[in-house]
């Protein structure tokens, strides 16, 4: 159960550092 819960929030902190990474780039550019 504890892995599960690891994994989990590895993946909520990849997607949301990605989406921060996407957006500084959108608001550089633009």
């Amino acid at each position: 159960m504890q892995n599960e819960i690891n994994a989990a929030k590895r993946v909520v902190i990849k997607v949301g550092s990605f989406t921060l990474i996407r957006d500084g780039a959108l608001i550089s550019n633009g």
